[in-house]
This record gives structure tokens, sequence and C-alpha cells, in this order.
């Protein structure tokens, strides 16, 4: 509640709330802070604020003003946005803030550079430059008589949806006075403090999450109409977004006020990376280079190692919008997509190469929500693996210390934007570590040091841990003693092990065994990506890969949906508990990789019977047989019609009770009854 005391108009209220709404951004403050501090000593005067559109720039403007203004420093805001690139509109609007007279008209500027000279002999000064992608002419007087007309002691903001470029950059003097500061969307944590300040529920934190991953207009436009989204939820129980996807979308193409970009951006959204010969292949038609170039400059489109890349709230806006307004050429689009790169993939098979990267695109269209839902939100993966040897045992050691000292539950959400599917899964802190402790990865490198493998971001962080061993000669005494491993050395024929006795050496051995393989954050969904994209390497690499996963349905969901199939007789119960964990197997070899796409690309394999999910469903024991048989559907992201089919009821009774369930559970909609089943909010006794 805001204090009104000292409250004297509307736009004090406005600004006390946009203050206390105001959430992250912490290494760009304490950046700005020391900029302001320190400037004296320092050559840089210019720092630019860029990022696509909605990503909070004038936020952050605003939290820096009040900072500058903490520091003693005045401050003069110009925003091109209302001026536009007119002279006589950029002088007036500094005039008035400088208290001008008017009788200058004839020597504008000057009376405008002297007014600012000014008032930065008084004290430090603070000239704020807002939409800066709309000064349009105003760009080279700004660049060539403004700024090397002030005085020492002013700090320029220059706040825009595009670095500055070209003119800005031909000169390593310019380069020298600019600092750059990028803009991207908020994390975890930050997104649900910003839902927590604005009185939103923790299941409402996890929905804005899901749908908005931290970018910062989408979390505004969601926080302020979570109830009516929330009360409008689907029969598929998935909170209704496009509206404001709508919004985000309008917003960004402001910039491509164009046909012929719009029409290349609808494609373009149906590529997860484009370049410009994807994009005439799509097009069938020959794409003129002016509008490549100007997509690709395009301030939500950003460049990766594999080409461009449109934001994926973006990219999923387009898509949806081009369904829905005309879905003959959407499904025609969809089609030439999977069409272009399935026959890039039978190509690259038939040269041997590697297909992974073509995979990963058409990720988006197979018939598997459960991938799809998993790879949502991946603008772009980066990893580097590193071989465990001595010079990064210790910090190896480090890492599993860590990961067992802080090791807590963690909770793996995702959703499929085809669909609309929720799927969550729990995770106590014993079972995060599974994958982990069981294989013993330093005992295992020292052992056989090429087993090994750690994952780095790129500043150098170890973040994660594979243990890949080839099955051969060298390796079964250890694959026959690892807990993970041994149930399949002791289901083979004895035909089948003195095949594998007689191979020999790095390149001769009948598949590998995937015996570890961990993430310290599985709630990260980057992470939870690599996990994929390692898996698919192996996978794709025309071997067999096998796997015995602890049994907990996210990962018996994941593998099975990736085309795993059972390795009879391999059970066990080596991960402790009663349930038993399964071996599987995924073979490549000659037609397997077919076979695999062909599994992708068709109706998906039904999720897993979920333990957990059924003992939560019989936990509320206020709900009859019938509605405990509904419930545990219902956690399975099932809609009213496939739980209708599934329990030989009609849709009106499926309805009905769920409608009653919500009532027992005093919940208001089906995201909430969800959330409450699995005891993340309170239900009735």
């Amino acid at each position: 509640m805001i204090e009104h005391k000292k409250i004297k108009s509307i736009g004090d209220i406005l600004h006390r709330v946009q203050e206390h709404g105001f959430v992250g951004r912490v290494p760009e403050q304490e950046m700005f802070d020391r900029y302001l501090k320190g400037m004296e000593h320092r050559n840089e005067r210019i720092l630019n604020l860029f990022g696509p559109p909605g990503i909070g720039k004038t936020e952050l403007l605003g939290q820096f003003k009040r900072q500058a203004e903490k520091l003693g420093f005045r401050q003069v805001l110009v925003d091109f946005r209302e001026i536009g690139p007119e002279f006589s509109a950029f002088s007036r609007a500094l005039s008035k803030q400088l208290a001008l007279p008017d009788d200058n008209n004839g020597d504008r500027d000057k009376a405008v550079l002297q007014g600012l000279h000014e008032s930065a002999s008084d004290g430090p000064l603070l000239l704020v430059l807002d939409h800066y992608e709309e000064a349009g002419a105003l760009d080279k007087w700004v660049r060539t008589a403004l700024i090397p007309g002030l005085h020492i002691r002013t700090c320029i903001l220059i706040g825009s949806r595009y670095p500055l470029l070209r003119s800005w950059i031909t000169s390593p003097a310019w380069i020298s006075m600019i600092v750059s500061m990028p803009l991207s969307e908020l994390s975890r944590s930050e997104t649900d403090e910003y839902m927590k300040r604005h009185g939103n529920s923790r299941m409402a934190e996890d929905q804005a999450w899901l749908h908005t991953k931290g970018h910062p207009l989408m979390l505004s436009l969601w926080s302020g109409k979570m109830d009516r989204i929330l009360d409008s939820a689907e029969e598929a129980g998935t909170p209704r977004v496009e509206p404001l996807l709508d919004c985000l979308l309008d917003y960004g193409l402001e910039e491509s006020h164009r046909k012929e970009l719009t029409d290349v951006l609808e494609v373009a959204a149906f590529l997860r990376h484009f370049d410009q010969e994807r994009l005439e292949a799509i097009l069938r038609r020959e794409l003129p280079f002016a509008i490549f170039d100007r997509v690709i400059q395009l301030s939500f489109v950003r460049k990766y190692s594999r080409g461009w890349q449109i934001n994926r709230l973006i990219r999923e806006a387009l898509r949806s919008r081009v369904k829905t307004r005309t879905p003959e050429r959407y499904h025609q689009l969809r089609e030439s997509t999977v069409s272009f790169y399935t026959a890039r993939l039978q190509q690259k098979l038939e040269q041997g190469q590697d297909v992974t990267e073509d995979v990963e695109e058409l990720m988006q269209y197979i018939g598997n929500p459960v991938l799809r839902a998993h790879y949502r939100h991946v603008e772009g993966i980066h990893y580097m693996l590193e071989q465990l040897d001595h010079s990064n045992l210790e910090e190896a050691k480090s890492y599993i210390r860590q990961r067992q000292g802080s090791a807590r539950p963690c909770r793996v959400i995702c959703a499929d934007p085809e669909t609309g599917n929720e799927y969550r899964y729990r995770l106590t802190r014993e079972e995060s570590l599974l994958r982990l402790v069981p294989a013993r990865p330093i005992e295992l490198a020292e052992r056989y040091p090429d087993t090994v493998k750690l994952f780095r971001n790129h500043d150098g962080q170890l973040f994660g841990l594979a243990a890949v061993v080839p099955v051969n000669r060298e390796h079964l005494p250890l694959l026959a003693s690892s807990p993970v491993s041994r149930a399949y050395i002791e289901s083979l024929a004895p035909e089948e092990l003195a095949e594998i006795r007689q191979l020999s050496g790095p390149d001769r051995h009948k598949g590998h065994f995937l015996l570890a393989l961990d993430m310290e954050n599985l709630e990260d969904d980057h992470q939870r990506s690599i996990l994929v994209h390692f898996t698919l390497k192996y996978m794709l690499s025309g071997e067999r890969l096998l796997v015995s996963p602890p049994p907990h349905p996210y990962y018996q969901d994941a593998y099975r949906n990736l085309g795993f199939e059972i390795v009879p007789g391999a059970d066990h119960s080596n991960y402790g508990g009663e349930m038993s964990a399964l071996t599987l197997v995924a073979d490549s070899r000659g037609k397997g990789l077919f076979r695999l796409f062909e599994k992708w690309m068709t109706t998906p394999l039904p999720l897993s019977e979920s333990p957990a999910a059924l003992s939560a469903a019989g936990d509320l024991p206020l709900f009859t047989s019938r509605e405990r048989e509904v419930a545990e559907k219902l956690l399975r992201g099932l809609t009213n019609q496939q739980i209708s089919q599934a329990l030989y009821i009609s849709e009106a009774a499926v309805k009905k009770h769920l409608t009653a369930m919500m009532r027992k559970a005093e919940v208001q909609n089906r995201t909430q009854l969800v959330s409450a089943i699995l005891g993340e909010l309170p239900a009735s006794k």
C-alpha cells in the first residue's frame, strides 16, 4: 500500500509504483554507479544502453536517473519518440529544461550548447537521450556538434534499440568514449521477485516464468492481467497468452513497416536459425540482399554461430498470428520448412555427416510435445566440453562437493508452444543427485581417464558432468561393477559377452553406456536443453547408446520420448527405493536413424505412468475414485478430449468431474487444481 501523506499528485503515485516495482538489473546499476563516481578519472562519457523492444530500457533509464539524482547530478532528458528527428523540437525540449530565453532563434544550437555547458559547470550533468533510434538526421548533429561541445563534467546516457555502430565506431577516439550496456531478459529469481511485488501467488510466478521467460514487457502485461488470464483459462489448462504476444509483436514490428519485411519475418519465424539461403529455399525465390540486410538489423534478431534468430517470444507470436489469420499459408510454410530440413538431413546422412543441428531445427515440428517443450526457450545452445584429467581433477572434485552440499529439491516446468500442454516434475534433493553420485565419476576418471567430460559455459565456469563409457573389452570390468550398468551386463547372453571381449581399442566397441549426466540446475531451461543436445550427439552417431536413468517420471518421459527402447531383463533397484530402474537403448545403426525420425515425426509415446502423480492424486481423499483417475490424467497434461477417450466417458462428464474437484480443493481454475494436487497449493482436507 502506498503512503499518501506525502503524495501531492497522481504523477507522484505513478512514480512511487514504478520505483517500488523496479526489479533486477543489479550489475547494470552497480556499473552505472561506479561510472558516475569515477567519471573524472575516465575517458568514457557515453553510456549506450540498448536492447530489443520491451526489454525495459526506459525503466532502467529511470532508475539511472534516480541514482544520478542521489549523487547530485542535474538531469536533462530528451525522448526522441516524443520530439521526432527535427532540430527545432529538440532545441525547444532542451531550452525548456534549461530555462533558456526564446529570443535566440537565429543561433538556437549555440544557445543550447552554451546552456548545457553552463549547467555542467555548476555541477555534474546527466544528459539522457531516450529512444535514440528515432533520432534520424539529428544523429550526425548530436555526434559532430552537440557532444564535442559539452562540458567535461557531462555524462551522456543513450537508450536505443540498437548499439551505436557505423559512424560512431569509425574512429578509435569515439570507441574509447563509449561504454556499451546490452540488456536481456530478467532471470528466474528476478521474475519471481517482480511477480511478488505486484501481489501475485507462487503459482502465478511459475506461470509468468513459463510464458514470459523474464521479458519485461510481457511480465508487465502478464502481471496486470493475471486474474483475467487465469479466469479465462482454456480447457487445456493453459492461460491465454495470445493477446499479450500480439501486443509484444505489434510493439516489435514497429521497426518493420514494409510488407516485404513482414513477409520475410513470417518465414524466418518458422526457422530456429536462418540465413539468406535458407529463407530463399523456403520462399522458393530469390531474396534481395537489401531486404535480408534490413531483417537482420532488427533489434529482436540476433546472430549466432548457426545463423540469425528471432527472439523466441516474437517468433512464437509471428507463427501464431500466421496460423490464426492465414492458416493455409501457415501449413504451406510449415511443410516447406519440414521438407527443406528433411532433405538436408537425408543428404547429410548419405554423406556420413553430423545431423544433430538439422534434428534440432526440426525439433519444433516433430510430433513430440515433451521435446518441443524442453527446447522451447533456448535461443542458442552454448557450452564447451572438456576431458577430465589431472589438470582439472581438483576442480571436478570441488564441483561434486558443491553439488552434494548445496543440492535442493527442484521443480522442472515447461510447456509445449503448439498444444499448450504443461509438463511439471518435482525432484527431491536426493533425486536431483542420482545422475551423479552412483557413477562415482572421480574414481571413474582416475581409472579410465577417457570417460568423463566436463561442461563449461563461455565464462569457463563448470556447470555439468558426463560419464560415457565405451562397451568393449577394456571397459567391461567397469560396466560389470557399476551399479548403473551392472544389470545390463548381467542380462547379456554368453555369445554377446564374447563379442564384447573381442572389441578392443578406442574405435572398437558395441556402443556407449551413459553412466552419468549431471547438471547443477535442472530448473534452468538452457541446461536441460544441453542435456538433450548432448544425448542427441551420441544418439545420432550411427551407434548404440545405452542409459539406465533413475526411476523418476522426468527421466522416464525424457528418454522414452527421445526414442529409447527398453532392454529386456536389465532392470534393477540399484538407485535405492521401491521403484526399479530400466535400462534403455537407442540404436542408430543402419536404418535405425530413420526409425528414430519416424518416431519423432509421428504421434508421441504416452507419458509414463507417474507414481508421483498417482500418489499425489491418491493423497486427496476428498476425491472419488473416478476423480482420482481424472486427476492422474490431468497431471500427465491430457486435454479434456484425451481424458474422455482414455477413461471412455464423455467430455461433458470430464468437465463435471473437474468442476467438482475444483470445488472440493477450493481453487478457481484448472491450473490451480494441478498445483493443489501436487501440493503447491493447500487443498481442503
